[in-house]
């Protein structure tokens, strides 16, 4: 992925793009726990893509925590990002977590949502799911 398409609204997964710094919780198949610092880059109502340095377990079980906020998650995908030189994972809130800008609003935040607003020709380009940032990438 190209660094004009990372920052365009066609290549991202969501509709609010962020950049905000969390603890990642992870356990391992032999229920060792690890623990890193990961960047959520992207987020929606059910899952967020972040970034991180070492790559996660697809169906892997994860807790994520913030400064002001903690949710349960799954591990969706997980794709190496050869620009940052690290891995761009995919996580699943699990349920009840939704997420909502006033639950958690990521310090630097974007909603598309809001720029897309009065541009129908744009706003029928976004989709809602944070899915989105594994579909033009390489398969899991």
């Amino acid at each position: 992925m190209s660094k004009s398409s990372r920052r365009s609204p066609k290549a991202w997964p969501s509709d609010v793009l962020c950049s905000e710094l969390i603890q990642v919780l992870a356990k391992s198949r032999i229920g060792a726990s690890s623990s890193m610092v990961a960047i959520v880059e992207a987020i929606s109502e059910t899952e967020a893509v972040f970034s991180c340095e070492a790559p996660m377990r697809r169906g892997g079980a994860i807790l994520v925590n913030a400064a002001s906020w903690s949710f349960r998650a799954r591990v969706a995908g997980c794709r190496k990002d050869a620009e940052a030189q690290g891995f761009l994972v995919l996580a699943r809130f699990e349920d009840p977590f939704r997420w909502t800008a006033e639950a958690f609003c990521p310090e630097h935040m974007l909603d598309l949502r809001s720029l897309a607003a009065h541009d129908k020709a744009s706003q029928a380009q976004l989709q809602p799911t944070a899915a989105r940032v594994f579909a033009a990438g390489q398969s899991f």
